[in-house]
């Protein structure tokens, strides 16, 4: 019988996922850390793994490749969560290299912390940071169907027939395609009627999902143009309750925290 090798990265007991110890570090969600293994974007042991599903113990040495450097990473021994309210003109993203203004840059520099999902340039209001992996892959991952609420203006084009806005508007809360794939279904109420002077009215609405732009996107499938968007809740989490300016940020309580479902 051949004798059989034992690699580096697995002759160790095995207690965890390579996914949940990426994700728990604060890296980014299970699924993305999934995706950079098979990118090889993931060290253990100093080599670069692409099994998805790999089981590796805390004393095994973990290593991610961002932007060309690899950097040792580790299960944070406490994790925060920041309630951030969002000024237009601020980037989620931390991997913008171009952006002038990161929204992590309204927050304390240690521990080391990364947004919970996205809220694109143009919009304000609530986002998260974190480093807790838990909470990022629980509030990120599709099947857990967190909503998020939104104060939209909408501006209305010259010639548009204002009196298709609800039938248009009972279109997009079932569903309409945008990428190449249908939206979920979501509520959508009118808060202020149309403004004739400023060709304006404001809805609020509330999504199941988080696409890119996707608020934006869906409201120009129905000829409608997205002026001003605020976000002002997470689940039950609410931004007015949270009581914090714009560009500044509270750490969540245990009690807050509950509340992101």
């Amino acid at each position: 019988m051949a004798a059989v090798h034992c690699s580096p990265i697995n002759c160790y007991n095995l207690p965890m996922r390579i996914n949940h110890f990426i994700a728990s570090a604060g890296i980014c969600s299970r699924r993305k850390a999934d995706e950079m293994v098979k990118a090889g974007m993931i060290k253990v042991n100093h080599i670069i793994i692409r099994e998805v599903g790999l089981e590796i113990s805390l004393t095994d040495i973990v290593e991610v490749n961002k932007s060309g450097t690899w950097s040792i990473i580790s299960t944070p021994t406490t994790t925060v969560t920041y309630a951030v309210n969002k000024p237009a003109g601020y980037t989620s993203t931390a991997e913008d290299r171009f952006a002038k203004n990161l929204v992590i840059d309204l927050a304390p520099k240690n521990p080391r912390v990364f947004t919970i999902g996205r809220l694109d340039k143009d919009s304000e209001g609530l986002i998260l940071l974190t480093n807790d992996g838990e909470l990022t892959n629980r509030l990120t991952h599709p099947s857990n169907h967190v909503s998020k609420t939104y104060i939209a203006t909408i501006g209305i084009p010259p010639k548009y027939d204002i009196n298709q806005i609800a039938t248009n508007l009972s279109k997009l809360e079932s569903g309409v395609f945008i990428d190449d794939r249908k939206t979920a279904p979501s509520k959508i109420n009118i808060l202020h009627p149309v403004n004739k002077q400023s060709h304006t009215f404001e809805v609020k609405i509330v999504l199941s999902e988080g696409r890119n732009r996707q608020i934006r996107k869906m409201f120009q499938k129905i000829g409608l143009n997205v002026l001003k968007l605020n976000r002002i809740a997470i689940g039950k989490l609410e931004l007015n309750s949270l009581k914090i300016a714009s560009g500044k940020y509270k750490v969540l309580n245990s009690k807050e925290l509950s509340l992101l479902k």
